[in-house]
């Protein structure tokens, strides 16, 4: 079977298609539906021109039996022998020979006769669900499905979104155009082909999934599989792709990372905007006498990185937390180097005069007016990161040996300067992406 939540996500869209052919069926039989059909009928066929009409006659004829039958075969053979698709292939069949079969029972049931207000064309048969539409919705909807994993780019999917949904449009609004359906004709075969593409694309997941064959593993002996962690052997694709499509996706080797929350504190003193800045404590063992912005590690009782950030301000000022309000994220960012992954936060903190620094953490604060930093350009020196690895790395491993080419990285280092203080590192990295945005600055950084 497929994903749980791929199947959650199929039973909705089927159970809203389901309701919403329902509820038209309702109003169809109960006569209710009959005002928005006719108004609707007018206001189509009140831009009848000459040209409109051969379009529409185009567009219909596309969803004609014949030009149906034809594009169908047109397509199995490029499906087998352009792409190899076989189990598609009957994906394919299957769809439109069941969207005939459902549409000509659910006429046969509902017996709706055609509407005769101001026909362009001559048909018979019955109206409810329109066959076009139906047939339009499944041809389609399957083509875009089984088109879309070939095709890589954002700008290709999007047109093919945009070509499958515009001939589903304009072949059902061209049935009422030329005045031989009912828009709640259109809409019914909307409806079920939704709801029949849905299932028939569920079932055609889970089968293909099922279906494949078993993977091979390294085995001991006379080939036989080697049992697996956990106490799996002869995993097959299904269990494999059901494990992934559960698992929920987050950063590689997170857990070798500390989290850290860091606000930058906006106040405001004789009508001025300030960022307020620390001097950390010379008590401190790591990074003493250096300029921060309030914040530290996220602690296991800490609910998110924002609670951290809040709580570590409220701790190092002597603040309420209450006292900080407007909290909202900056882009995070990580740091390879020293194995931190830093979420910094803007916050607004009121009652400014309440502000009592920890002593063990807080040598000193001072603010900056954020209209002084508007203009700054902050000097920039790049450092640069080699790789030194220890005698005893396997070189014979790896390609190369002891020549392998190894990367050196490089970062630059921001410098802003107020009075007697420089705030460099982190602290500076921060206040460059916040002044960034704040006023639109083209510092290298994507908008």
């Amino acid at each position: 079977m497929i994903g749980n939540k791929c199947q959650y996500r199929l039973s909705i869209i089927i159970f809203i298609f389901f309701f919403s052919f329902l509820f038209v069926t309702l109003f169809v039989q109960t006569g209710k539906i009959e005002k928005f059909d006719l108004s609707i009928i007018h206001f189509v066929q009140g831009f009848e021109t000459p040209l409109l009409t051969s379009i529409m006659l185009f567009f219909t004829k596309i969803g004609s039996f014949p030009i149906v039958t034809l594009l169908f075969l047109l397509i199995s053979l490029f499906l087998y022998f352009v792409f190899h698709h076989r189990s598609e292939l009957v994906l394919f069949a299957v769809v439109i020979a069941g969207t005939l079969v459902i549409n000509r029972l659910l006429k046969e049931y509902f017996e709706r006769v055609r509407p005769d207000i101001h026909r362009l064309i001559e048909i018979g048969g019955y109206s409810f669900p329109s066959g076009h539409a139906m047939t339009a919705f499944s041809v389609y909807t399957i083509l875009a499905f089984l088109f879309w994993r070939h095709i890589s780019t954002r700008f290709g999917r999007i047109m093919l979104l945009i070509f499958s949904a515009l001939f589903i449009f304009m072949i059902g609004i061209s049935r009422i155009y030329l005045g031989v359906h009912y828009p709640s004709d259109i809409l019914g075969g909307y409806f079920v082909s939704g709801m029949w593409c849905t299932l028939a694309i569920g079932f055609f997941k889970s089968i293909k999934i099922g279906i494949m064959p078993r993977i091979s593993f390294i085995g001991s002996g006379k080939g036989r599989p080697r049992k697996l962690e956990g106490g799996i052997s002869n995993m097959d694709l299904k269990q494999i792709f059901t494990r992934i499509q559960n698992h929920h996706s987050a950063m590689l080797g997170k857990e070798h990372y500390r989290a850290f929350g860091i606000l930058v504190p906006l106040i405001q003193i004789d009508g001025q905007i300030h960022l307020l800045f620390e001097v950390r404590s010379l008590q401190l063992k790591r990074q003493p006498g250096e300029i921060c912005f309030p914040g530290g590690g996220v602690e296991k009782y800490d609910p998110t990185p924002q609670d951290t950030a809040i709580r570590e301000t409220a701790e190092e000022l002597g603040i309420e937390k209450d006292s900080i309000s407007c909290v909202y994220p900056l882009d995070f960012f990580v740091q390879s180097m020293d194995g931190r992954i830093i979420y910094p936060y803007v916050g607004f903190i009121d009652n400014i005069e309440k502000i009592k620094p920890n002593p063990d953490e807080v040598k000193e604060i001072f603010t900056v007016p954020i209209e002084y930093l508007r203009d700054m350009k902050p000097e920039e020196h790049r450092l640069t990161f080699q790789v030194q690895l220890g005698e005893d790395f396997p070189y014979h491993l790896i390609p190369g040996g002891k020549n392998y080419s190894w990367k050196t990285r490089e970062i630059v280092e921001y410098f802003y300067f107020y009075k007697d203080y420089v705030i460099w590192g982190l602290t500076a990295n921060i206040l460059r992406h916040f002044l960034s945005i704040v006023y639109e600055q083209d510092n290298g950084e994507k908008k």
